[in-house]
């Protein structure tokens, strides 16, 4: 990424797109990641919670992957147009505010490599577990980093993220009861 540490956090703290959400209910963001076989990674990991029923999850993906999402309910994507995303690498407004309706409990930008776009929305969820792989400029974006070494899997990374995710999604599911 071309851009340096303090042009991003300019970027993320870029308010005046995020309306309040306006539903009590509560969902997990899920930030698909861009690239194909990370992509493919995440599907395996993660469509079966987006499908599974009692856990309301929006799931942002990019739209190289909408042939894939075809069978799934498709209330659950937020869908991504290359038109969406602005030179900024920051969503336009109408993307903004389809993705910052919703209540957050839990937000995760699934993308291996630093992505301003999807790091912008988990870092302006207002969730309260924010996840995301280290980088050079995660600690602006995310309250919880995956560490990615070399040896490690990305199958394994998901792998702590959803099991993350769903543990707080359910701790706070049975708090409200």
């Amino acid at each position: 990424m071309s851009k340096s540490k303090r042009t991003v956090k300019k970027l993320l703290s870029t308010w005046n797109l995020i309306p309040k959400h306006s539903l009590k209910e509560r969902y997990i963001l899920i930030c698909l990641p861009f690239d194909t076989i990370p992509f493919k990674i995440a599907q395996r990991v993660f469509f079966p919670l987006i499908d599974e029923h009692g856990i309301k999850v929006k799931a942002i993906i990019h739209q190289a992957f909408f042939p894939i999402i075809k069978n799934i309910d498709t209330n659950c994507f937020i869908p991504v147009l290359n038109s969406d995303i602005g030179r900024s690498l920051i969503p336009s407004e109408n993307l903004a505010k389809e993705i910052f309706q919703y209540n957050y409990i839990a937000a995760a930008d699934l993308n291996i490599d630093f992505n301003l776009t999807t790091a912008y929305c988990v870092h302006n969820s207002n969730a309260k577990l924010r996840i995301g792989f280290k980088s050079d400029y995660s600690d602006l974006c995310f309250n919880t980093q995956i560490d990615k070494k070399e040896n490690d899997s990305i199958e394994s990374g998901y792998i702590q993220i959803k099991s993350l995710i769903t543990s707080l999604y359910r701790q706070t599911s049975e708090n409200n009861t």
